[in-house]
């Protein structure tokens, strides 16, 4: 059996790895300029990205326990905004401003425990003005429709209030069950609460992603170690093409 006993030349030590990186200084130095000059362009030329949040409060009404209870399902709210609402103020909106797509996003929410509707989009400062007034004029569409089904919930029990009281005044005798429920929906009557936008199209405080500076301190350290791998690779394939000249 054949046994292959390494020779003092085979063996490298720290100064060799030392000796190696200097002498490939200027591709280790290329290299890590290439990556770090173009981190640094991609760092100051690229917008920073900020979410624009919209809030609007449900419409309220009574339950029968006498519980505040959204006039409308969040989640019919949601569909409606998503299927009906969105996809009309958007093409209206890019009509408008010439726009063959919308370069922001539109993402509909309920904040988990509230009665509210989110809507958020994530743009670069310079799309602030264009994120407010989209947001503005879903929030407009979407105000006029709570306050058409408040207006109706209204009519409709201001009709059956009149038709109770109308009953008693017939009768001429004041009938317990009929006063319990004649007071149960002026109580419905006067819990009704309008919906309302509550703040538009607010900035937030730090913008999304990377920081600048945070992305070409990744991309020096990147560009270190591609560096140094690049000059053992280059070293590497100098060896190979060495010892097959060799022989």
């Amino acid at each position: 059996m054949n046994h292959h006993t390494s020779s003092p030349s085979d063996e490298v030590s720290l100064v060799d790895l030392a000796v190696l990186l200097v002498r490939r200084w200027k591709l280790m130095l290329a290299i890590f300029l290439a990556i770090a000059l173009v981190a640094i362009a991609v760092a100051f030329m690229q917008s920073a990205t900020y979410t624009y949040t919209s809030l609007y409060s449900i419409a309220e009404a009574q339950d029968a326990e006498g519980e505040p209870v959204p006039l409308e399902a969040p989640s019919a709210l949601l569909a409606r905004l998503r299927l009906q609402i969105q996809p009309s103020e958007v093409r209206e909106f890019l009509q408008a401003n010439q726009w063959g797509n919308l370069p922001f996003d539109l993402v509909f929410s309920q904040p988990q425990g509230t009665d509210l509707i989110a809507l958020t989009s994530n743009a670069p400062e310079d799309l602030q003005t264009n994120v407010e007034n989209l947001h503005r004029a879903i929030m407009k569409v979407l105000a006029q429709t709570q306050l058409d089904l408040v207006e109706r919930t209204e009519q409709s029990l201001d009709y059956r209030l009149e038709g109770l009281r109308s009953a008693i005044r017939q009768v001429g005798v004041v009938d317990g069950n009929l006063s319990v429920e004649v007071n149960q929906l002026e109580a419905r009557l006067a819990a009704i609460r309008p919906g309302g936008v509550s703040q538009l199209a607010v900035r937030s405080l730090e913008p999304k992603g990377i920081a600048p500076w945070a992305l070409v301190l990744i991309s020096a350290v990147a560009g270190l170690v591609l560096a140094i791998l690049a000059a053992f690779s280059s070293h590497f394939a100098f060896a190979v093409r060495q010892r097959l000249a060799t022989g």
